[in-house]
């Protein structure tokens, strides 16, 4: 094959192309570039770095060197990353780097980092973000999902406190070869998937990372408690991503999903697959809601068994669900596995499929306070989580009557039925000699509003009816 010596048009480094073909792919930075472009950039720093050769009378204190344009982007001491210059956002650590420095990573807004086989340490907040160094750089953009790729790192032995600890980093897949891993090395809300032995893992890295927490956060910021817990899957027979950009476990019963690396369309729905590599999938991954920030519509997939601990949960004006459909396959749910309803969103919907039957189920904190509820499911307890309001209005009756769903966290001080203030969602309107029905949610207010008065559905399991009975001259009364 015709190899000449060339180097990338965008980082410089020396690589080796095909004459024949008109384009190809650094391997340091991943940038495609022309051929014809690559070998004059490098005939070009040939010549320059000639004649800088030649010279002999350079005044200054301090000369830098450079036998190509890479050693400008990463400054490396005794195999040590201490620092990184670029500003690319696919980042490839060149082969060679042993350890990560102190906060190499921690001013530079990436896309993604890619880690060498050759690493074998990750220091002190390497790759957790400043949020406190904006006055010196340290701006970056925000609802980004990022990715640090360790695949590779099949030497790696020591990670350091902070040392994984990005935030917009929502699934990390570990080597079986750790064997020191300081505190907190990992952010909250991570899934760490570790091919070997979870109990081992668990064993000799738990203080690594928090099991489950909880914070009440600035008055200003969101009015309720947060929820976070960092899982651990293992013992899993392998990992793997497939080709439209989803990490997936193979477990014995099947496949689980953790991770979703592609741009995510909001307008379009986002089916989850069925099947990955031939496998089944039977589970999502606690916070999978991390990697799909911009859906709006999510349905799972039939063969999905369960929906486990926080798998959904997002309450913060960053996650964009509004909707989701639930497979008759699922069978357990856990904790706030489906409570992604933000404040003063109004419509939030969970669609079950028809005949969904529930094993194991937090009954009452599986999702959250005003989400409509379709189909309720049939939950452990035996009862159907739905409460169904029925109204009657008698022929001669002339009023309206609507029922609407209540949100207490969008109503104003005084409730004025005329305003509406408050009312998410209008679920039903009754006329003159009609009976209707609708299922408000056991965990729903809702409100019966007619003639400009109004009457307080509250939250409780029974459900309940409301008749106007025709009297005389057009009088009515509400039984």
């Amino acid at each position: 094959m015709p190899l000449v010596p060339a180097k990338c048009t965008q980082c410089g480094a020396n690589i080796q192309v095909d004459s024949t073909h008109e384009a190809g792919i650094c391997p340091h930075c991943g940038t495609a570039f022309i051929t014809e472009k690559a070998v004059n950039n490098y005939h070009y720093q040939t010549n320059i770095n000639a004649n800088i050769t030649q010279t002999t009378n350079i005044h200054a204190q301090t000369v830098h060197m450079h036998q190509d344009e890479i050693n400008r982007f990463f400054v490396i001491e005794d195999g040590t990353l201490i620092k990184y210059n670029g500003k690319l956002k696919k980042i490839k650590v060149p082969e060679g780097v042993i350890a990560l420095g102190d906060h190499v990573f921690s001013r530079v807004d990436y896309n993604e980092v890619i880690l060498p086989s050759t690493l074998l340490s990750i220091g002190k907040g390497a790759l957790m973000f400043d949020w406190d160094a904006d006055s010196e750089g340290g701006v970056r953009r925000e609802n980004i999902v990022r990715r640090i790729d360790l695949s590779a790192c099949t030497s790696l032995c020591n990670i350091e406190e902070n040392g994984l600890a990005d935030t917009s980093v929502p699934v990390l897949v570990l080597p079986e070869s750790l064997q020191s891993i300081e505190k907190n090395a990992f952010a909250v809300g991570q899934t760490l998937c570790y091919a070997g032995d979870a109990a081992e893992f668990e064993k000799n890295f738990g203080n690594s990372y928090r099991k489950e927490t909880y914070y009440r956060p600035p008055q200003n910021y969101q009015r309720e408690f947060c929820f976070y817990k960092n899982p651990l899957l293992g013992g899993f027979r392998s990992l793997g991503k497939t080709d439209d950009g989803y990490i997936y476990a193979l477990y014995a019963e099947g496949a689980c999903l953790c991770g979703y690396e592609r741009e995510i369309d909001p307008e379009a729905e986002l089916r989850l697959p069925a099947t990955v590599e031939g496998e089944r999938v039977v589970q999502i991954s606690p916070f999978l809601y991390r990697q799909l920030m911009d859906v709006k519509s999510l349905i799972l997939p039939e063969g999905v068994t369960e929906i486990p601990d926080y798998a959904l949960y997002c309450t913060s004006s960053l996650s964009s669900l509004e909707s989701v459909y639930v497979p008759a396959s699922v069978t357990k749910i856990g904790k706030y596995a489906l409570a992604f309803k933000r404040y003063g969103q109004k419509n939030a919907k969970i669609t079950f499929a028809k005949g969904c039957r529930l094993k194991e189920c937090d009954e009452e904190n599986y999702y959250r306070y005003g989400t409509q509820i379709i189909e309720p499911p049939i939950l452990p307890s035996g009862k159907r989580d739905e409460k169904i309001v029925t109204v009657s209005i008698d022929r001669g009756v002339k009023i309206t009557a609507e029922v609407y769903l209540y949100d207490s966290s969008t109503a104003a001080p005084e409730i004025n039925a005329s305003v509406k203030t408050g009312f998410t969602k209008l679920l039903m309107t009754v006329r003159e000699g009609e009976q209707k029905s609708v299922d408000v949610g056991r965990k729903n207010e809702a409100y019966l509003v007619y003639d400009c008065s109004s009457r307080r559905i509250g939250i409780s399991p029974k459900n309940v009816e409301f008749h106007f009975k025709k009297k005389w001259f057009g009088k009515y009364e509400l039984i």
